[in-house]
């Protein structure tokens, strides 16, 4: 389950000169918060799968045992972000 941030197109009449300034203010998103389930089961599956979005998005794992801990710190810091978004 990839989340996807949300996207509105506006139509106005700048007050402004300045392009940047409103490109800059219509580019500002924020991603759309996780609905952790209440349930324990329902829960668990949800980590589960989010889990397993955030290995098939990272590199693939490397086959040296010796840094195997790298690929793992970078899996579960892209999955503590997730969470805290």
């Amino acid at each position: 389950m990839k989340i996807q941030p949300v996207k509105i197109k506006l139509r106005f009449f700048p007050t402004t000169q300045n392009p940047s300034e409103i490109i800059m203010s219509i580019s500002e998103e924020k991603p759309a918060k996780l609905a952790i389930p209440e349930d324990s089961t329902l829960r668990r599956h949800f980590l589960t799968q989010l889990r397993a979005v955030v290995e098939a998005e990272v590199l693939p794992a490397s086959m040296d045992s010796s840094l195997s801990h790298y690929y793992e710190a970078t899996v579960a810091a892209e999955y503590q972000k997730r969470l805290a978004a």
